[in-house]
């Protein structure tokens, strides 16, 4: 019976059901999670921002890669608060193919660590986020 089923339906309409089912089952459903998986926030664009050069890190102040710009080129840790940095802001990394960068609250904690380069996210919280080590 259910290869019947299967067979009627398109492969992708499978997958996003057995997904579904997958996380229903595990109890760990994370909204967010899920709305940036399926608006594709947190992946790379056709192209980083005109102003953050290849190899950087950037940081903006706006959403969508707007307001006062913080780059990050050569590997350290950078300090984002002590410049009244709060609030919603993007972030771009154009660092080399795979490097991910940590974000760290005002006591040095890991609070995110970034999907590997080239990789972004238009829209979001720094008020957490003191600073950011960048390779």
């Amino acid at each position: 019976m259910w290869s019947q089923i299967r067979s009627r339906l398109p492969r992708a309409m499978v997958a996003v059901g057995l997904l579904s089912a997958f996380a229903t089952a595990a109890g760990t459903v994370d909204a967010a999670a899920a709305a940036r998986a399926a608006t594709g926030t947190v992946v790379a664009p056709n192209a980083a921002p005109s102003s953050c050069p290849h190899g950087d890190f950037c940081a903006y102040q706006g959403v969508n890669y707007t307001g006062k710009e913080q780059k990050m080129g050569p590997c350290g840790v950078y300090e984002l608060q002590g410049s009244g940095w709060s609030g919603p802001g993007s972030w771009y990394n154009n660092q080399s193919d795979g490097i991910k960068a940590r974000m760290a609250n005002k006591y040095g904690v890991t609070v995110y660590v970034t999907p590997g380069a080239p990789s972004h996210d238009a829209n979001g919280n720094w008020s957490p986020i003191w600073y950011i080590q960048n390779c």
